[in-house]
């Protein structure tokens, strides 16, 4: 319902238009590709959980994969 979210995501067909933090590390190994998406849980009256996020770092190509799970 944002405005614009949709033309921020993937333009591959067949995917989602989901937002991505798409990062580029020219690492020891050698050059990684990853994207990362955070998870916040909990509800505003939740307190235990208000602050609570976690982020996930994953391959964003079949190269780094390899050098990841290497």
């Amino acid at each position: 319902s944002w405005p614009n979210v949709a033309a921020l995501g993937s333009s591959t067909p067949g995917h989602d238009t989901t937002l991505t933090l798409n990062i580029e590390y020219d690492a020891p190994m050698g050059h990684l590709s990853l994207f990362s998406t955070l998870t916040t849980f909990g509800t505003p009256l939740d307190i235990t959980l208000d602050e609570l996020m976690i982020e996930l770092f994953d391959p964003a190509d079949d190269a780094t994969d390899s050098l990841l799970r290497g």
